[in-house]
């Protein structure tokens, strides 16, 4: 999936300052792509991230909540952009 440049910078800060959801949101914005496509494009970028800068990121918990609530969330974005 092509990002443009320009907005990767802005991806990076989302996901760096724990905000997945708006990470996703330009994702979604920038490429026209689905809510699962941008998912995993917001995904698979955060993953390198962590990999790359480590530091940047704060220790990740251990437990379904956090992904609960992530679903929820990215179920009620889904609702509102249809």
């Amino acid at each position: 999936m092509h990002i443009p440049e320009e907005h990767l910078a802005k991806i990076y800060d989302a996901l760096t300052n724990g905000r997945k959801l708006e990470a996703v949101k330009i994702v979604r914005e920038q490429t026209g792509a689905n809510l699962l496509a941008a998912k995993r494009e917001v995904e698979r970028v955060e993953k390198e991230l962590r990999e790359k800068y480590p530091e940047k990121f704060p220790a990740q918990k251990s437990g379904c909540s956090s992904k609960a609530a992530v679903l929820i969330l990215l179920f009620v974005l889904s609702l509102l952009t249809i």
